[in-house]
């Protein structure tokens, strides 16, 4: 039978182990951000990816790799990155900015061309 302390014990392992989990996500994600800034999309997806693995429940991990999704004119994957984003947390800041990068998408003139480009490969 568990004793209190071995209860306490194991519940502190366990929170280190997700503190951890986070701090390497976000170790990921600061790289893949560098990737991203040097034009390295490939590899700035790759370290999302790793960032979202550890911590699936991040919505800035989402929109950024959407961006970089939009980028590589992976639209699928830059839509799904973006709902998943706003799924996580419909109220929090990262709704609210794929919010506005959609209602300053479709505001820009002339968004069709821009739509034509993303699609033609």
């Amino acid at each position: 039978m568990n004793t209190n302390k071995e209860k306490s014990a194991k519940e502190s392992d366990k929170n280190k182990t997700t503190a951890s989990a986070k701090d390497c996500a976000k170790l990921y994600f600061e790289l893949a951000k560098q990737y991203q800034q040097n034009n390295k999309v490939a590899e700035a997806i790759a370290e999302y990816n790793k960032a979202i693995e550890l911590e699936p429940e991040n919505p800035e991990f989402y929109f950024q790799r959407g961006l970089s999704y939009l980028t590589t004119k992976e639209i699928e994957k830059f839509l799904e990155d973006f709902s998943t984003a706003k799924k996580i947390d419909p109220d929090g800041e990262f709704s609210k900015k794929v919010d506005q990068f959609y209602q300053d998408f479709f505001l820009t003139p002339n968004y069709h061309l821009y739509i034509n480009y993303l699609l033609s490969a």
